[in-house]
């Protein structure tokens, strides 16, 4: 918190000598801005303008995706700002809600081509090019017209939240395991089996929003391969894809022994992931081998938090809970809670295929009590 507000005291004042680079203030002005009761107001409206630039940034760099994808020959697939996201799909257009912890918005789109000649710049820099672009024209804005206190606050913020997200996306870096697009563009830069990766994420995503389960999807686009470096994003998430398929096989045991796996990496595996796999893995050992010893290591009161509130907008975070309760819990109650919100939302989830394997697992459970 205090690097943050360093860095966003040092990034307002260099909008300001920006702005006010060669410019001598009159006395009036002196005085005026030391009218503490508009310093005051002042403070307010930077607090509600800031909030207010920071929806508009986020939306315009998800734009900025999407028109970058566009001219690059990928196919508009969704489009997510916070957990309001719009999906086209056959021809329709259909507004769902989901969310992913770390994110505030995200533009899907389906590439033309699951090969390492994959365009992949221009798509992921896009949206730090619109957040620049809008700080400059702040910036611009604010040199050149007498904008008044309301006025200079909004486009004050609009110039420091444009800096602070392009800085934020466009210089590499992870956060809570999630690639920002800088370390996107430097990762598939060096890598053409990235590259590939990357593609292929974004047309498993795609096939999955459609109702195709993993196991109907290509096989060539599954690498069994053991992760080697664990802060490889692309590696563990193609090793997660090959998991979750073999689980969509009904190769439990062999899903399992995946989930070790990764899961003997500790601390070195992204949050993100670990949370992701969490779940998942309990669900597993409570169909194979079923250790209380492992159940209760792996069911932290953190992961039971992370996978409840992902269940609002994931139908196998749904099918963790219900194996949870039912297999290891002996709540049955509690059990046909979560399946019961599973059958009522089954329709509104964003991903309909892994909603599809979803629904089959709660079946295998069941039949496992």
């Amino acid at each position: 918190m205090l690097m943050g507000a360093a860095v966003g005291f040092g990034v307002v004042m260099l909008i300001v000598w920006l702005v006010e680079s060669g410019k001598e203030p009159s006395p009036e002005k002196v005085k005026e801005a030391m009218d503490w009761g508009k310093i005051a107001l002042s403070i307010g409206l930077s607090f509600v303008f800031l909030f207010l630039s920071i929806i508009v940034h986020t939306a315009l760099h998800e734009a900025g995706h999407l028109i970058a994808g566009l001219v690059t020959g990928y196919t508009f697939l969704s489009y997510r700002l916070f957990r309001w996201m719009i999906v086209r799909e056959g021809g329709k257009t259909y507004f769902k809600k989901f969310n992913i912890t770390g994110t505030m918005g995200q533009c899907i789109m389906i590439p033309p081509t699951y090969s390492e000649e994959v365009p992949y710049f221009w798509f992921n820099a896009g949206g730090v090019i619109v957040n620049i672009m809008i700080s400059a024209i702040s910036i611009i804005v604010l040199r050149n017209f007498d904008l008044g206190m309301v006025g200079m606050s909004a486009w004050i913020m609009l110039a420091f939240v444009g800096i602070f997200m392009a800085a934020m996306n466009g210089f590499p870096y992870a956060f809570n395991g999630v690639n920002n697009d800088g370390r996107n563009i430097l990762q598939l830069y060096g890598s053409p089996e990235r590259r590939k990766s990357f593609a292929i994420s974004l047309l498993g995503a795609a096939e999955q929003s459609r109702g195709t389960r993993l196991r109907d999807m290509p096989s060539e686009w599954f690498k069994n391969e053991p992760v080697k470096d664990p802060a490889d994003y692309f590696a563990v998430s193609d090793r997660l894809m090959y998991m979750s398929l073999q689980e969509d096989l009904g190769n439990y045991e062999g899903a399992r022994l995946i989930a070790e796996e990764i899961e003997s990496f500790g601390d070195s595996i992204p949050q993100l992931f670990r949370m992701e796999l969490g779940g998942e893995h309990v669900m597993l050992e409570l169909l194979t081998t079923k250790r209380p010893e492992v159940i209760k290591t792996l069911w932290t009161k953190q992961l039971e938090a992370y996978t409840k509130n992902a269940s609002r907008f994931s139908a196998s975070k749904l099918v963790f809970l219900y194996a949870y309760e039912l297999l290891f819990k002996n709540d049955e109650e509690t059990a046909q809670s979560y399946r019961s919100q599973l059958m009522q939302k089954k329709d509104s989830f964003a991903n309909p295929g892994e909603t599809k394997t979803a629904l089959e697992l709660c079946n295998v459970i069941y039949t496992k009590k």
